[in-house]
This record gives structure tokens, sequence and C-alpha cells, in this order.
């Protein structure tokens, strides 16, 4: 893989009057770099856990060892 970055271009006047041209900087990557999933970073943890207690929340509710206290202020 090949990643290129320019420099940056002030004006076609700048660059005729001080004889400019873009400057790029090219570099060859041989091993790309294996990506990360969501799962795998700190959030993507984070996430996975609450999934986790929704789900042992849900089944808490349906088993009735948790039930809906409907006569609480909302």
């Amino acid at each position: 893989m090949q990643l290129v970055s320019h420099q940056p271009f002030t004006s076609r006047q700048d660059a005729i009057e001080n004889e400019k041209d873009i400057v790029s900087t090219r570099r060859i990557v041989d091993k790309e770099l294996e990506r990360k999933t969501v799962r795998q970073t700190d959030v993507g943890k984070k996430l996975t856990q609450q999934v986790i207690d929704l789900q042992q929340l849900l089944r808490a509710y349906k088993s009735g060892e948790i039930v809906e206290d409907l006569l609480s202020d909302k």
C-alpha cells in the first residue's frame, strides 16, 4: 500500500512568483494494519457489558424475579 501526503497549496499566483511546486511525500507500507472493530475498543467492551446486563434484567423480569412497579411516580 502506498500513502501520499501533499503540502498545502497557497495560490496559483504565489506558486508562479516563487516558482513553487506541489510537494508530495510518498510512503510505502508493506503490511496493512489490522482494523479494530468497535467490540475490540474500550467503548465496545462497555457496550457489550450493557447488553449482557440488559439481557439478564429481561430474563429476571420474564421469570418473575422482579416485577414492574405500577404505583411509583414517574
